[in-house]
């Protein structure tokens, strides 16, 4: 009996990304899954070549065709909401394996960047404890600090945030100098060296982002505790910034309105 084909599998195993339409394009799997290249086959020079265009077309796609506001609103109902806009770039995601050195979050559905919960309620946290904000509002937000799954959730759940806008991601660029010296291939820098240039995508400045915090079951009635949450991103956004290289000014939020 002749084994059934898959539905599509002719069609992936002989992928041409230049035929498929941006408007069928998953920018998830665009970025994180296909190459245009076999990396043993190709120079570094035309490697960096490719990589370029990929990208390109990566910030041209802008995500899947939906109403980012919608689509937010989507994600975000039955909970409380509010902006804030990037007043530095921003990078998220950028230690996540692809086919690239450096990653970036992108939905896996609709392809638009957003930053993940669990992120938003680590560095507010990180915040709130820096800041020496009550300890027992802190566990009751965040949840106590324990092994036990159970016991270790607050009762504030921090969801996804989403641009509110598709075209937000630009092409960024790095050039570290001295390549060999920091890998450990020389003994100390030198500036007969040249630079290892590489592209990367990033989040462009005053880009939107919808923010969504909502009470967990347990906590119903407790809705003094969202307003605190609220103020406590929006401080640690302003403060200590969110995703890579904060240390570099990436990452910086602004209240809408208040700069940037």
């Amino acid at each position: 009996m002749e084994k059934p084909e898959i539905p599509g599998s002719r069609r992936i195993h002989r992928l041409d990304l230049q035929k498929i339409p941006d408007a069928e394009m998953n920018p998830s799997l665009f970025y994180g899954k296909f190459a245009a290249w076999k990396p043993d086959e190709i120079s570094e020079d035309k490697k960096r070549e490719y990589k370029d265009a990929h990208i390109k077309r990566l910030i041209g796609l802008g995500g899947w065709p939906v109403n980012a506001k919608e689509l937010a609103d989507y994600l975000h109902k039955g909970a409380e909401t509010f902006s804030m806009q990037t007043e530095t770039k921003l990078l998220i995601g950028r230690g996540t394996p692809e086919v690239f050195e450096q990653g970036i979050s992108l939905h896996p559905l609709f392809g638009l960047p957003f930053l993940p919960g669990s992120a938003v309620k680590g560095v507010t946290a990180h915040w709130a404890a820096a800041n020496g904000e009550d300890a027992e509002l802190r566990e009751q937000i965040f949840g106590p600090q324990t092994e036990d799954e159970e016991k270790a959730q607050g009762k504030v759940v921090f969801l996804d945030a989403v641009p509110l806008k598709r075209q937000c991601l630009e092409k960024d660029v790095l050039a570290p100098h001295y390549p060999k010296y920091y890998s450990g291939e020389a003994d100390f820098p030198s500036d007969q060296e040249s630079p290892n240039v590489f592209f990367f995508p990033a989040v462009k400045r005053e880009v939107v982002f919808q923010f969504a915090v909502q009470l967990a079951a347990a906590a119903k009635g407790e809705e003094q505790l969202l307003v605190t949450a609220q103020e406590w991103i929006q401080s640690a956004l302003q403060e200590f910034g969110i995703g890579s290289k904060t240390g570099s000014n990436y990452g910086y939020f602004t209240i809408k309105g208040q700069g940037a």
